[in-house]
C-alpha cells in the first residue's frame, strides 16, 4: 500500500508517495541532499544554480550504480568459475575413489547365475 512520505532536499519539502517504510524514503532523501551540499559547497561561489548541481548529483550517482553493478557482475563471474573449478574437483575426486574401490564381489544362486555381495571379496576366475 502506498504512503505519502514528506522529505526535505535542497531545502525544499517534498512529498513522495512509496510502497516503502518512512525511514527508508528518508535515508534517502537525506543521502541525495548530502550529495547536494557536498556539490554546492565544491562550486564554491560559481553560478550553479540548484537544478545544475542536481543534475551533477544525478551523473555521480549513476556512475556509483554503474560502478557497483560492474563490481556485482564481476563478483557473480569469479563466483560462478569457482563453482565450476570445485564441482570438476568433485567429479575428479569421485571418479579417483570409484577407481581404487574393488566391484562387489558375485556369489551363485540357486538357478546357477551370479548375484553381487557388497563388501564381499572378489572370486578369482575359473
Amino acid at each position: 500500500m502506498k504512503q505519502s512520505v514528506e522529505v526535505e532536499l535542497a531545502g525544499q519539502r517534498l512529498v513522495i508517495r512509496t510502497d516503502e517504510g518512512p525511514a527508508y524514503v528518508q535515508e534517502l532523501a537525506e543521502y541525495v541532499d548530502a550529495q547536494l551540499k557536498q556539490l554546492a559547497g565544491n562550486a564554491g561561489r560559481s553560478t550553479l544554480n540548484v537544478q545544475r548541481i542536481a543534475l551533477l548529483v544525478a551523473i555521480a550517482m549513476a556512475d556509483e550504480l554503474f560502478r557497483e553493478k560492474d563490481l556485482h557482475r564481476r563478483f557473480r563471474e569469479q563466483i560462478t568459475a569457482k563453482l565450476q573449478a570445485l564441482d570438476a574437483a568433485l567429479g575428479e575426486h569421485t571418479r579417483r575413489i570409484e577407481a581404487i574401490e574393488p566391484p562387489p564381489a558375485k556369489e551363485a544362486t540357486k538357478d546357477g547365475e551370479s548375484a553381487s555381495l557388497a563388501g564381499a571379496p572378489a572370486a578369482a576366475p575359473e
